[in-house]
């Protein structure tokens, strides 16, 4: 999981100017069923995710072929298991978080591990 860059560091380019490029730092966890379902009705309540859901939904429907079919390459979340991720051009996912769950999210990757937290 990823929430915005932490860091942004150069690459050089092959006329020898540096290229912005945005290091992340990643947590990598195994969602419980119950927790699958917390986040999936944090969609729901939030104005923002239950809008893409819908957006996405209605895609599905258009096409009546899968329960979650592949969205138009414009588009870059996918609805898998109702959970909402948002998926890079090489097709890495990154599981999106709703705002009501964030600050949980965090306490669980840095203070239960020890880390200095998360403010």
């Amino acid at each position: 999981m990823s929430k915005a860059a932490e860091e942004q560091v150069g690459t050089s380019s092959d006329d020898g100017t540096l290229d912005e490029v945005f290091a992340f730092h990643v947590s990598l966890v195994e969602l419980t069923e119950s927790y699958q379902a917390k986040l999936v009705k944090a969609y729901n309540e939030d104005k923002q995710w239950s809008k893409i859901i819908g957006t996405l939904r209605k895609y599905a429907e258009s096409q009546k072929k899968e329960k979650e079919p592949e969205p138009p390459k414009n588009i870059q979340f996918r609805l898998i298991e109702g959970l909402v991720y948002y998926q890079e051009l090489d097709g890495r996912r990154h599981l999106c978080i709703p705002k009501s769950l964030e600050k949980k999210v965090f306490e669980l990757a840095h203070d239960d591990n020890h880390h200095c937290g998360f403010h």
